[in-house]
């Protein structure tokens, strides 16, 4: 009995079937505990799932049809129009 005392100090009864009863509710409240650990960690799991999809189609979208010297639809307007013959700055919005 002292070795139980020593283990699990919260339970002081020496009466084995309050021992038997506190254990099986603290197996009770572990298994809650770890069900709690499961569903975070699947929501965790979820999410992170999502955002990288979501990365990859952005990735995507930014990517389609561009080069390097491409600069239409990034606020890039091409050059304005001529004034007095000579052609002005590039128009940027």
């Amino acid at each position: 009995m002292e070795w139980f005392n020593r283990e699990y100090p919260d339970c002081t009864s020496d009466n084995v079937d309050d021992q038997i009863k506190y254990l099986q509710d603290m197996i009770c409240l572990e298994e809650q505990n770890m069900e709690s650990v499961q569903q975070e960690t699947h929501n965790t799991n979820e999410r992170l799932r999502l955002v990288n999809n979501g990365t990859q189609q952005l990735e995507k979208i930014l990517t389609m049809g561009r080069t390097d010297s491409a600069h239409r639809g990034l606020g890039y307007s091409g050059w304005a129009k001529s004034v007095g013959g000579t052609q002005s700055a590039p128009l940027c919005l």
